[in-house]
C-alpha cells in the first residue's frame, strides 16, 4: 500500500505505519460437545494482554537518504 500511496502522491517521500502487535491464540474448544477449534479449523482466538506493543515502518522512496519527513 506504501507504495501505491508514493505512486500518486508525488509531493510525498515517505508513508509511515504505526501499527499494533497484538496476539491471539486458539481455544481449545473439545470439551464441549467435541468442537474442533484447533489448527486449520481454528476459527475462536482469545486475545492475550502481552506481549503486545507497536510495530513502526517507514517506507521511501528509492534513493533517499532523510531520517526525517519532510513537512507540507
Amino acid at each position: 500500500m506504501a507504495e501505491q500511496i508514493l505512486a500518486v502522491q508525488p509531493l510525498l517521500d515517505t508513508v509511515e505505519y504505526s501499527l499494533p502487535n497484538k496476539h491471539y491464540f486458539e481455544i481449545d474448544l473439545s470439551w464441549h460437545k467435541g468442537l474442533k477449534n484447533t489448527g486449520k479449523d481454528a476459527e475462536v482466538y482469545a486475545p492475550q494482554s502481552g506481549p503486545n506493543g507497536l510495530i513502526k515502518c517507514t517506507v521511501g522512496r528509492a534513493g533517499l537518504n532523510r531520517r526525517e519527513t519532510p513537512k507540507l
